[in-house]
């Protein structure tokens, strides 16, 4: 059963539960502003020298790349657009919180970034083929899928050993293993974390949601397909810890998106060569 007084709990006892970059909230507030300019956005990205890099360098990668290279903050809100700046700032921001190792997922330095901007680039992938607007919210909704993680692994290592076990002893997925344990998995901490930044109910219900999106009492169309990506990304082995095994695809998620058997292979194909070209894909062993 899901605990989520346990939940709450640990949140409120967390004093430096991660938080996102003052500069980056500051971004998003101005670009949901309807009476912001696009100058206005680029002036508040560029007070943060380190997330105008990291921008700059997302805003630059395979899903944004135009005939040359964006060089300048103003230049990357003309040419990718004040609402996909704002999703662009989320992933900046997070990306260093992401990057440490999570010994309790066996996630070594940088895996699970891999593993969370693969699933970004999928979800966005998935959006545009299912026709689901604006693609870009999938692209964060992805990215932010796991950011859980970060939480449990820094305040509740200890507790994963006892988990790892219920997972090989019940053989069971490693979520549900979490909930056996904990009284709650990652996917609910994560929620919770995107409600302490006050981000959109669609991402925290998406993020909460994507294990199993049907167990919903109204399952969101953006839930689904972050589903179909965090698995799609997990068959490319990108990124992934001890919670990918035995982590199983939901077909009525699928029939739900309309998604066939081959249009599932052309997306699995375009993840794989988006992840290509980003330098993503699975480690060689």
């Amino acid at each position: 059963m899901h605990n989520a007084n346990a939940l709450e709990l640990l949140v409120a006892q967390v004093e430096n539960l991660p938080g996102l970059a003052e500069v980056a909230l500051r971004v998003i507030r101005t670009v949901d502003n309807p009476r912001s300019s696009a100058a206005q956005v680029a002036h508040e990205l560029s007070t943060d020298q380190a997330l105008t890099a990291r921008v700059l360098k997302l805003a630059n990668s395979v899903a944004f790349t135009g005939s040359r290279p964006i060089s300048t903050v103003s230049e990357a809100v003309v040419r990718v657009g004040m609402r996909s700046i704002r999703n662009l700032a989320y992933a900046a921001s997070c990306e260093q919180m992401m990057t440490d190792p999570l010994d309790g997922y066996a996630l070594k330095h940088g895996e699970l970034w891999r593993h969370s901007y693969a699933c970004g680039m999928a979800a966005q992938i998935i959006a545009k083929t299912v026709g689901y607007k604006p693609s870009e919210e999938a692209f964060v909704a992805g990215l932010l899928h796991d950011i859980g993680k970060v939480m449990l692994n820094t305040y509740l290592r200890d507790n994963y050993a006892r988990v790892r076990a219920r997972v090989e002893s019940d053989a069971i997925p490693f979520m549900e293993a979490e909930v056996a344990e904990l009284g709650f998995d990652h996917a609910m901490a994560g929620g919770m974390m995107l409600k302490h930044w006050r981000l959109p109910e669609n991402l925290v219900d998406a993020i909460t949601d994507h294990y199993d999106p049907m167990a919903s009492e109204k399952p969101s169309q953006l839930s689904q397909i972050v589903h179909v990506a965090d698995i799609v990304t997990t068959m490319l082995g990108i990124g992934i810890g001890v919670d990918g095994l035995a982590y199983r695809l939901d077909q009525n998620v699928l029939d739900s998106l309309k998604i066939t058997d081959e249009s599932f292979e052309i997306i699995v194909n375009q993840v794989y060569e988006a992840a290509l070209n980003e330098g993503l894909e699975s480690q060689k062993i």
